[in-house]
């Protein structure tokens, strides 16, 4: 489930990773200033989602609640995720636990800073080279404008079954459905709201104290460098991120419950890297 939510991610940012060599990713703003945008699950997970934005996008609030089915088991998830410019939130509201890491976006940025107007030339070049490949990989393509949903001009990619429409060069999807590995997924905006949007869905649970994941801000960085020199020189970056099962101290990743997936911290990290890549 957590490879196709990863998945998933990197459909919706291939659109804006494709204008990347058209215009600076860190100063895209999104086409309106505050908004509420509602979904409905479907698929192998059915629920709802509300995304709150504000400040063209700098501070979303993510309210996620769904029950998946899966090999017989039923799993049911109510998070809520806070993204700012320096820090992202993750709440799980059921099990009352949070967790905190520097915003992906900062990394990537203080990377792509340090980069000459040559390397920063290369790494627009390479990074539309490398939404163009993903998709003919998979037999995709990326279609601009295609149709208009909730009266914005949305972009279509296609690759591996899965289709998302985006709002036109952004990672905004309003529709996602497909099947993928035998997982089905349909998820579909119900209603786009611009408009003042209420600080207290900013706000974190009063009785939830978000705990800083040190290992995986420094892994956030250390993927922010590595995924930056490989833009920078795809033939020269070969190293690759190691597979982090252990934590620096030599102890091993918490067993699962019963019903869950292994904890991979691996998806999680790239999941942060892709979001930082467009800032959200």
């Amino acid at each position: 489930m957590k490879t196709l939510r990863l998945f998933l991610l990197l459909m919706m940012v291939l659109p804006g990773l494709a204008m990347a060599a058209k215009e600076d990713p860190w100063d895209r703003k999104l086409p309106f200033e505050n908004a509420t945008i509602k979904y409905t699950l479907g698929g192998m997970e059915n629920g709802t989602e509300t995304l709150y934005i504000k400040d063209y996008g700098k501070r979303t609030a993510k309210h996620h609640q769904g029950i998946t089915s899966m090999m017989g088991m039923k799993m049911e998830s109510d998070t809520l995720e806070l993204v700012d410019p320096d820090w992202v939130y993750r709440y799980d509201l059921q099990k009352r636990t949070g967790t905190k890491i520097t915003n992906p976006a900062k990394y990537m940025k203080e990377e792509y800073n340090k980069l000459t107007e040559t390397e920063k030339k290369e790494v627009e070049k390479n990074a539309k080279e490398l939404s163009v490949n993903f998709m003919q990989g998979g037999g995709g393509k990326i279609e601009e404008n295609v149709t208009e949903m909730f009266g914005y001009k949305v972009d279509r990619a296609t690759v591996m079954g899965i289709t998302s429409y985006t709002i036109h060069q952004t990672p905004i999807a309003l529709k996602t459905e497909g099947s993928m590995m035998g997982m089905k997924i349909d998820t579909a905006a119900t209603a786009v709201e611009e408009g003042k949007v209420d600080d207290q869905y900013f706000a974190p649970p009063e009785d939830i104290e978000a705990v800083f994941d040190q290992r995986a801000d420094d892994m956030s960085r250390m993927m922010a460098r590595k995924t930056m020199n490989w833009l920078k020189d795809p033939d020269a970056a070969q190293e690759s991120p190691p597979a982090p099962t252990q934590s620096g101290r030599g102890d091993q990743q918490p067993p699962s419950q019963e019903g869950e997936e292994p904890a991979d911290p691996t998806n999680q990290i790239m999941e942060n890297v892709l979001k930082g890549l467009f800032g959200n």
